[in-house]
């Protein structure tokens, strides 16, 4: 069990952009990082990137459209940290769904 004084921070969606950077600072910060993806590969690549920084940053897998492993995070960190400081939640889900709507080709600044 790692229990830690350090404050801790989850980042969702933190394999690639922003979610990655805003990790990597908070992990610079002095925050224990948990970085999360839904494509285990990729959040575990990305959590060694930054490891190899010397940064410390953990990986968990997460879609947050999975109630299950919404759940298997919160187990995680009481687990693991005892506590959670603060949450980025940097994934995001696209809900719109419909006869007449097209996600293939939807874009953010076409949805109502």
């Amino acid at each position: 069990m790692s229990e830690s004084r350090k404050k801790v921070a989850v980042v969702t969606g933190a394999n690639q952009g922003l979610g990655f950077e805003t990790a990597r600072q908070l992990a610079r910060k002095g925050y224990q990082v948990v970085l999360t993806a839904r494509n285990i590969q990729k959040g575990k690549d990305a959590a060694k990137k930054l490891a190899d920084e010397g940064l410390d940053v953990d990986f968990h897998p997460l879609d947050v459209t999975r109630t299950e492993d919404v759940q298997a995070l919160r187990s995680y960190i009481s687990s693991q940290y005892k506590k959670l400081d603060a949450l980025v939640n940097n994934a995001g889900v696209f809900l719109e769904s419909g006869p007449d709507f097209d996600g293939d080709k939807a874009s953010a600044l076409s949805v109502p």
